[in-house]
């Protein structure tokens, strides 16, 4: 019987050991899509700062020579759009040209997304949608607009969903009537959510629902769907209203149980069974002691 007391008291602290390294795993494991969020949103407000702080204040000629260089980039686009021109390297290399008239370093956000009811602040997005734009923050669609405040311009920006980026997880419970801002170049602009569309984007028709509707001053938000399998795009699509409007519009939150946020809570399941583990092991630790004695 000593034999056999003395073995189990031996084994005991392995086992506790082991239970509580694959809770702590468990918990890690659920806590992780909420503690990327954090980060990315700490990350947003850091590169929002950053930007502020480095852009110098625009006088009214030199924002007048950016809003000029703007607008011909989107007349730009939509003439391609309407020839259906937007790719190849000439028409890339074209818009490229009126784009660093005002963005000479394309490795500095274009501008930011913020949206209240899913609690998205300053997400940077750059021009373009390559695998750089889209690890950092979102981008835009280089055959689309750049948002402008003119009619006739839709400017669709992208970016990841899922475990590793989170960037655009929750647009998907973005509803009609819901507001997005778009901050370019100092000047910031008030969309209202209209309508939403699933695409395949293995379809060749599926291009032109990024193209400019003559008359509607737009933008769109796009990312992969459904979760974790991503063969689908989800695109977002709003109508621009007015800032001041917008401002006192109630916001109402869309993003409170979303998978991250149910994980988040979940992980306090492990962490309660390590609590119980541990008060177990020690109160069986006192009563040997006792006995002992």
């Amino acid at each position: 019987m000593k034999m056999k007391n003395s073995d189990k008291q031996k084994r005991s602290p392995w086992l506790l050991v082991m239970s509580v390294v694959l809770l702590l795993a468990a918990a890690c494991l659920l806590l992780y899509p909420y503690l990327r969020t954090t980060q990315q949103m700490a990350a947003n407000q850091k590169a929002a700062l950053t930007v502020e702080r480095s852009v110098t204040p625009k006088k009214n000629d030199r924002q007048e020579s950016i809003n000029q260089a703007i607008n011909q980039y989107n007349q730009l686009v939509v003439q391609q759009q309407q020839m259906n021109q937007i790719g190849g390297t000439n028409a890339s290399r074209d818009r490229l040209a009126l784009v660093r008239k005002f963005q000479p370093e394309l490795r500095h956000p274009l501008g930011f997304v913020t949206v209240p009811a899913i609690k998205m602040s300053s997400m940077p997005f750059y021009y373009g949608d390559d695998d750089w734009a889209l690890t950092h923050g979102a981008g835009l669609l280089p055959w689309t607009s750049i948002p402008n405040g003119r009619r006739g311009t839709l400017a669709e920006i992208t970016s990841h969903t899922g475990m590793s980026q989170v960037f655009f997880d929750n647009i998907r419970y973005l509803k009609k009537g819901d507001l997005i801002y778009v901050t370019v170049v100092n000047q910031e602009f008030a969309y209202k959510v209209t309508r939403r569309l699933v695409l395949d984007p293995n379809q060749p028709s599926s291009i032109r629902t990024s193209y400019a509707k003559k008359n509607q001053d737009q933008i769109a938000l796009m990312t992969c769907t459904p979760r974790y399998i991503n063969n689908r795009r989800l695109v977002v699509y709003a109508r621009r209203t007015k800032l001041k409007q917008a401002h006192h519009t109630p916001v109402q939150i869309r993003s409170q149980w979303t998978p991250e946020n149910i994980m988040a809570l979940l992980s306090i399941i492990p962490l309660l069974a390590i609590i119980v583990i541990l008060w177990l092991w020690w109160r069986n630790r006192r009563k040997d002691r006792g006995q002992d004695e």
